[in-house]
């Protein structure tokens, strides 16, 4: 179980709780990952954390996880980042419109629609809450931030597992046509 609290005054919200607990769950299921040494918050735009210069996040860095009219999209404020962290403190914030608190439709059917999305379009759905935790988590793992040849490989690492992309040294044949996405 992660430990995820609300970030100062940010209402407390049960479910929001529940559905990141479960987003993280998967994304360190398929990325090999632990948190045990991780602080998780949720925050709002009323209880936002103060982090350094350094650390501070700016809205184009998660342009390229934020696909054009996704509801994501429209659920984030315009100068609130979705997700900060803190190597230093082992902290990681997530804005709370970027966690969705209750599924639009029962996991099964998700799942079904996921696989059908992959096979007609020849990859996965984006899944944007998990773009941004395995990105706070490689800036955690490697305390490193965008630019570095190792925060850069290890996110890219992650996103591979995560989406099942074959890693391009892979000599295994079987990608079934998929090629670097």
């Amino acid at each position: 179980m992660s430990k995820i609290d609300f970030y100062e005054d940010t209402m407390k919200d049960a479910s929001r709780k529940d559905a990141l607990q479960k987003k993280i769950n998967t994304v360190l299921n398929k990325i090999h990952e632990t948190d045990t040494d991780i602080n998780w918050y949720i925050f709002d735009e009323y209880n936002k954390p103060n982090i350094s210069l350094i650390e501070e996040c700016i809205k184009k860095h998660y342009r390229p996880f934020l696909k054009e009219n996704t509801l994501a999209t429209f659920l984030l404020k315009k100068d609130i980042c979705p997700g900060l962290a803190s190597p230093k403190t082992n902290t990681i914030w997530i804005y709370k419109n970027a966690i969705t608190p209750t599924p639009i439709m029962p996991s099964f059917l998700q799942e079904i629609y996921e696989q059908t999305y992959a096979s007609v379009y020849g990859k996965p759905k984006n899944d944007t809450l998990a773009n941004i935790l395995m990105d706070e988590l490689a800036h955690i793992k490697t305390g490193k931030n965008h630019g570095d040849d190792i925060y850069d490989s290890t996110l890219q690492k992650y996103i591979n597992k995560f989406y099942n992309i074959p890693s391009p040294h892979s000599t295994n044949n079987s990608a079934h046509g998929l090629g670097m996405l």
